[in-house]
């Protein structure tokens, strides 16, 4: 087999190793039916120029593989910022760090064959058992842990796809450059060895970075959860003992409706009770649960409710004593009642309808709220058109995770219904 064809095995096996690594790194949009399908198509086509361009320079060359590499890297970016959920920034970056894996198994290719001798299609085959490598691990752990690092991120995505894309390139000239300009075997596999090592350095300092981030931004929502529930309590506080201080003026009151019957006066005391009973009415606590952070967040909501014209009902029987941080009972239900209330103030008719109880060692709650038009999912999640939407909802479900807990949320309808099962139980007192 002459060398043009082995180039061109090499390329082939290069673009399906490219195609099939995006396909699963891209977690594909739910409005593209068949991303295989799509992905598959854009591998044939860049096979189709590979070839052309290959072809009549006889096999590889520096300048075929410079032409190639560039040909090739923009419209695979292009695709993926198009097919790829997510933010285009945060998507740029999870591209620029594939390109830079990329770039190193080919250095790493190289240089195994340097050591070894092997020929070309040795390398191809390198390379290609690392991207597989990396679409089976991408499936079974990769994923999971991007995901826990960097859902929850706010800001930061710009600086990092900055990083990422600079390093990408510079990468890139880097390896390309010394592939076909060191001649010298062993001082190119001193200089690729130190360029491994500073390349897996970045990589493992970039997820640092997105780890501190993404801790950073939780422990930020949690203190604005744990402000808000704080002052909402010191609220209720406050009703309480303006409550108490009306009840205890009432002998006072009992006094002078006594001495209005005493002189006969009945129209001056049929005033007074009225006036009295409106000013008792203002005095009312309702209690919505026994648990006192449960019981503030519904008051809170029924309030608010009340201000916006939004029928709200709640029955709810969860003891104050179950084992659930009153943080996690604040990040999970603020952020359900939240956006029920969100939904619900936009629908023809809006309510509200929350119901919890305790039973067999579960929290079992269900929020069901009124809602307009019909939702668009993503990850299993409602979609926002809010900026940095979503948030909420994903800090509710990481909470829940903590604790052993699920959301199963559905559309009935003009309805929304989000329904927490929780693992608990009763402390003694």
């Amino acid at each position: 087999m002459n060398m043009l064809w082995i180039d061109i095995i090499r390329m082939i096996l290069i673009v399906i190793c490219h195609a099939f690594s995006l396909c699963i790194l891209s977690e594909p949009k739910p409005s593209i039916k068949h991303p295989k399908l799509m992905w598959s198509a854009f591998a044939v086509a860049l096979m189709a120029v590979g070839i052309l361009i290959i072809y009549p320079s006889g096999g590889f060359t520096s300048t075929t593989a410079f032409i190639i590499y560039f040909i090739f890297f923009i419209p695979c970016l292009m695709l993926f910022m198009f097919a790829s959920e997510g933010t285009p920034k945060r998507n740029l970056f999870t591209f620029a760090l594939y390109s830079a894996y990329f770039v190193l198994t080919a250095v790493i290719a190289e240089l195994i064959s340097e050591i070894f001798r092997l020929g070309p299609i040795a390398q191809a085959l390198i390379r290609t058992s690392f991207s597989v490598l990396l679409i089976v691990f991408s499936e079974i752990r990769l994923r999971r842990i991007f995901r826990k690092y960097t859902e929850e991120i706010a800001h930061g995505w710009g600086r990092l796809s900055i990083f990422a894309v600079v390093s990408t390139l510079a990468m890139s000239i880097f390896s390309l450059t010394g592939m076909f300009f060191i001649a010298d075997s062993s001082t190119y596999v001193v200089l690729m060895s130190v360029f491994i090592i500073h390349v897996l350095a970045s990589f493992m300092l970039v997820f640092l970075i997105i780890k501190l981030l993404n801790e950073r931004n939780l422990l930020q929502m949690e203190r604005y959860q744990d402000d808000t529930l704080r002052a909402e309590i010191e609220m209720e506080k406050d009703f309480i003992e303006t409550a108490i201080r009306y009840r205890h003026d009432l002998r006072h009151h009992d006094a002078v409706l006594l001495d209005f019957l005493r002189d006969g006066h009945i129209e001056e005391a049929i005033a007074y009770i009225e006036e009295h009973s409106a000013s008792i009415d203002k005095t009312k606590i309702q209690m919505y649960s026994p648990n006192i952070i449960f019981n503030a967040l519904l008051r809170t909501y029924a309030r608010r409710c009340m201000e916006n014209n939004i029928a709200f009902s709640a029955d709810t029987s969860i003891p104050n004593e179950i084992d659930i941080p009153m943080l996690s009972i604040s990040i999970i239900f603020g952020n359900l009642l939240e956006n029920a209330f969100e939904a619900a103030r936009k629908a023809e008719k809006p309510f509200m309808r929350i119901s919890a109880e305790f039973d067999g060692g579960k929290l079992k709650a269900k929020v069901h709220n009124s809602m307009a038009g019909s939702i668009i999912w993503e990850r299993g999640i409602p979609s926002s058109t809010k900026k940095n939407g979503g948030t909420g909802i994903r800090s509710a479900i990481a909470t829940l995770d903590k604790h052993g807990g699920m959301l199963r949320m559905k559309q009935e309808g003009a309805v929304f219904l989000s329904e927490v099962i929780i693992p608990c139980s009763i402390t003694a007192e």
